[in-house]
């Protein structure tokens, strides 16, 4: 059934963690960081508050003080996992159709644990293997005080979605969203989550370079109808793209 990693568990061992500030970076104010956030997720057609920017940068500080311990990113610079991870996560949420989310291989909480502070009408559920990562993403949560963002331990192919769906009062009838990002080929991918796909449910998986081979893959099975959107991320030179894939 996998597990919810209770709050409690590491409140301590985070504040030990949380105490030791992280500097920003680039030579901005924690404020000019903020407003720069705000700025930067209007040309993705996203609107934060001062306080959902504060958020996003405060789990990105709380990712480089765990990082150490619990290996969450290659990136450490502040300034690039902000617009490799934070803006990359926020590009996706103009097409997100339905209000509850499951972030397939969460990690360091890439796209969902942003999606939820960007979007507090959403449940979002962060799918994840890794103990280490669910167990952070669990104090992530509780120190950013987000009710709408659940760590969820437990391999994608096994995880209960009768479980998930009862636990949060939702209908498999009004659909779900579910993400990808950097997890697994897209094939793969494809072939643990088609299981859990119906004709209400959408799949949006984010990319890098064009993937025009894994639409002409997939389409093969004439089974989904898929789209391809070209992402443009503020100040990020490499080249993103989502797929949109619905079954049909």
């Amino acid at each position: 059934m996998g597990s919810f990693p209770k709050s409690g568990i590491l409140i301590e061992y985070f504040k030990q963690f949380y105490l030791n500030t992280q500097p920003l970076g680039a030579n901005l104010t924690e404020n000019e960081w903020i407003e720069k956030l705000i700025s930067l997720a209007k040309k993705l057609n996203v609107s934060l508050t001062k306080a959902q920017s504060t958020a996003c940068l405060e789990h990105c500080k709380l990712i480089l003080q765990w990082n150490n311990s619990h290996n969450l990113t290659t990136i450490t610079e502040f300034d690039k996992m902000l617009k490799v991870h934070v803006l990359d996560s926020l590009a996706i949420l103009p097409f997100i159709e339905k209000d509850f989310v499951i972030d397939i291989g969460t990690g360091a909480g890439f796209p969902g644990l942003i999606l939820a502070i960007a979007k507090p009408q959403l449940k979002v559920v962060g799918v994840d293997s890794n103990r280490k990562k669910t167990l952070f993403l669990t104090q992530a949560a509780y120190q950013l005080k987000l009710n709408n963002f659940f760590p969820y331990h437990q391999r994608v192919e096994q995880t209960d979605l009768s479980f998930l769906t009862s636990k949060f009062g939702v209908t498999l009838t009004s659909g779900i969203t579910y993400v990808a990002r950097a997890f697994a080929p897209t094939l793969h991918l494809l072939q643990l989550v088609n299981p859990f796909l119906d004709s209400q449910s959408q799949l949006i998986i984010m990319k890098g370079q064009e993937p025009s081979d894994d639409i002409q893959d997939i389409d093969i099975k004439n089974n989904f109808n898929v789209t391809m959107h070209p992402l443009e991320i503020p100040e990020l030179l490499q080249k993103r793209h989502l797929l949109l894939i619905r079954k049909v």
